[in-house]
């Protein structure tokens, strides 16, 4: 019962704030966009030739390969100890920089898709460089668990491959068609059960865009041993986001 109406309270706050933002100041036809389309209906979209497309994404690219290969090693084998929920997770953010990352956010290539999918001029809430990697007991924890985020109810991730992602080193999946009830919260098994055939495991090649509504259900996938996963991450959200902007947009 209290499920239940919890379920009906949530339903009821992202129509309210879904109708605030109604009626919409950019109108163009989405056939006219390389990606909202496939946002609106399925809830992500891949672009594996975004980086011969972008001289922003090249800099991000030559500033990974810079990074001695060593450095990656010594902060996986730093956190094979570490006994915290996120002990799969490093940042890498410090190694780039920052206006360069800036400018990769708001290129216009990316702008103007999530512009016209929502409407209204987005809002930058962060811009993180994330390094997955593969843990002892290689059991998934916290967001290598299917999730829906809430940072609002108006929301686009932007992640940008910086190294080749196969099934062995934690491809990002997402459930299509999820994001269209985002106030339904299902219990794992059922949400399985409910989805098995629109699990998308974004399979790729280094330099690939994917633009997702993580309003749906999304995960990392576990990494296999001694692998690793390198992407940029960008979080657009409405200029009031639920959670509140933060102070530090790069972390």
């Amino acid at each position: 019962m209290i499920d239940a109406l919890k379920t009906i309270i949530r339903k009821i706050n992202i129509k309210l704030k879904l109708r605030k933002f109604n009626k919409f100041k950019f109108k163009e036809n989405d056939s006219d966009f390389l990606y909202v389309k496939d946002l609106r209906e399925k809830g992500l979209c891949l672009d594996p030739d975004f980086l011969s497309k972008s001289d922003s994404g090249k800099k991000i690219i030559n500033q990974f390969n810079s990074i001695n290969q060593s450095t990656l090693l010594d902060i996986f084998n730093e956190n094979q100890n570490k006994k915290s929920i996120k002990s799969f997770k490093s940042y890498l953010t410090r190694f780039f920089n920052k206006q360069d990352l800036i400018d990769f956010a708001n290129q216009d290539s990316i702008l103007r898709e999530v512009r016209q999918y929502f409407g209204f001029e987005p809002y930058i809430r962060y811009i993180s460089v994330w390094l997955d990697y593969s843990t002892n007991d290689n059991q998934p924890k916290d967001t290598q668990i299917f999730h829906r985020d809430s940072d609002d109810v108006h929301l686009i991730k932007v992640f940008f491959y910086l190294n080749d992602v196969n099934i062995n080193n934690g491809p990002f999946q997402y459930i299509k068609y999820s994001h269209k009830k985002s106030w339904i919260d299902y219990k794992n098994d059922f949400l399985l059960n409910k989805f098995a055939g629109n699990i998308f495991s974004c399979e790729a090649k280094k330099g690939t865009l994917i633009l997702c509504d993580t309003n749906g259900y999304h995960k990392g996938l576990t990494l296999k041993e001694k692998n690793y996963r390198v992407m940029l991450t960008v979080n657009y959200t409405s200029q009031s986001p639920r959670w509140g902007k933060l102070e530090k947009i790069i972390n």
